[in-house]
């Protein structure tokens, strides 16, 4: 199985949630078929 793996930085997170949850069908229709969002766990940021 292959994976990739995207590492960027977002200004504000809760707006770039918004925006990467919208895009879920074309994700899905791009072949995604799973993901994960994680996090730095010391994040000041939300």
């Amino acid at each position: 199985m292959h994976y990739v793996l995207i590492i960027h930085e977002v200004e504000n997170y809760e707006a770039w949630k918004k925006v990467f949850d919208k895009a879920a069908s074309i994700r899905r229709e791009a072949g995604e078929r799973s993901y994960q969002v994680l996090k730095y766990e010391n994040e000041p940021r939300a």
